[in-house]
């Protein structure tokens, strides 16, 4: 065989592969880089929808604590208007009830007797006044018994007018 010089083919050959391996490595070095640039536009899109989500989620949030918070006030103002309905309906119980004691105290009063005053403390009741005799004040404490409750005569004296008393009404809680 003639002397065949097979180096320069297989230098070109090896010339070749290296090149293809370089453009191998380039076009996989190019692939990574396209990925790469490719995964951070896809999250950065991803990390702006998040984003205008949570806005939206937190907008949604804030209109529910207003809305909440309009309802805790709400509430606030009608504990107040129910305290204020007891509140009424407490006094115009104690209204009937004072209504009815001075009715009765007025039907309780024979002819000739004057009240001058009329306290309450709790469950007693403090009568003063003036009768032209002393069995119209005797009237008057059977009248209150039978009415209102135990009546006991603190005092009783003379003037110029008649008879001065003072008595003291244990009430009944009927009454």
């Amino acid at each position: 065989m003639p002397g065949l010089n097979l180096l320069p083919w297989r230098e070109q050959r090896r010339l070749a592969g290296i090149r293809r391996l370089q453009l191998l490595l380039c076009g996989v070095g190019l692939m990574a880089v396209l990925v790469t640039v490719l995964t951070d536009y896809l999250g950065r899109q991803a990390q702006q929808r998040q984003i205008r989500e949570n806005a939206t989620i937190q907008q949604a949030i804030d209109s529910l604590d207003a809305q909440l918070a309009q309802l805790a006030q709400h509430e606030v103002e009608q504990q107040q208007i129910r305290g204020r309905l007891q509140a009424l309906e407490s006094l115009r119980g104690k209204r009937l009830f004072l209504v009815d004691l001075l009715e009765q105290l007025e039907r309780a009063v024979p002819q000739g007797v004057q009240l001058t005053a009329a306290t309450r403390q709790g469950a007693r009741l403090h009568i003063h006044g003036l009768a032209h005799s002393g069995s119209l004040v005797a009237q008057l404490l059977r009248n209150l018994s039978c009415a209102l409750g135990k009546t006991e005569l603190q005092q009783v004296k003379a003037v110029d007018e008649g008879e001065a008393f003072e008595l003291s009404v244990a009430l009944r809680a009927d009454s």
